[in-house]
């Protein structure tokens, strides 16, 4: 198994229209969002996110994963791409960049899972020292994730998460990636707005 990459970027998708919120609140998470009367549109699965709301979390500020915002080490994942399938349409899904070094230097409370956290089998940890072992990044890394004969966990793999405690402030997104050009221009139009800079990309295959 190889290390982590350097910066170790992570990422989280949303829809454009609770762009102009989180860039006012910060990104919150699942039991932050239930508990608020802000109006979100949700990308998700339902089910999926009422499983996190009781999967324990046994480090970091404990809780359980809902506790939590999600952040993937990759756009194109067994989530998306499951979405995808479903017939979600992610032409107005925008992912919002970090990295683990960025949630560290702005000195917020986070865990890593080794597979999706949502799983029982999944295992946390807040040890920054165990990331490029906890993490299977050759997994993460490969455009080949599927399950085999051989290893059918790659896909849950493929989703380890990093986890921060309660709010991503918006101080933390390094960048936002698009899937056209269009949708680009609303988010730097809102970004615009709110008087807030940072660099917008569309990247199309990093969408399926």
């Amino acid at each position: 198994m190889t290390g982590r990459p350097r910066p170790t970027p992570a990422v989280h998708f949303t829809r454009i229209e609770n762009l102009a919120g989180i860039v006012a609140g910060g990104l919150q998470s699942d039991a932050m969002v239930r508990a608020s009367p802000q109006t979100v549109v949700e990308v998700g699965d339902p089910a999926i996110k009422e499983r996190r709301r009781a999967q324990p979390v046994g480090c970091g500020a404990g809780g359980n994963v809902g506790d939590y915002v999600p952040m993937y080490y990759t756009a194109r994942n067994a989530m998306s791409y499951r979405l995808h399938k479903q017939g979600v349409s992610f032409d107005r899904v925008i992912y919002l960049v970090t990295s683990v070094e960025r949630v560290q230097e702005v000195g917020l409370t986070w865990v890593v899972s080794n597979r999706n956290a949502a799983q029982a089998l999944a295992e946390f940890t807040d040890d920054a020292s165990k990331l490029d072992t906890h993490v299977d990044w050759d997994v993460i890394r490969s455009s080949s994730w599927g399950r085999t004969d051989g290893d059918p966990d790659r896909p849950s793999r493929r989703q380890a998460e990093l986890l921060v405690h309660r709010v991503l402030p918006w101080e933390a997104v390094e960048r936002v990636v698009t899937k056209t050009a269009a949708v680009k221009a609303e988010v730097r139009s809102i970004l615009d707005a709110a008087g807030r800079s940072v660099a917008v990309d569309v990247i199309p295959h990093w969408y399926f």
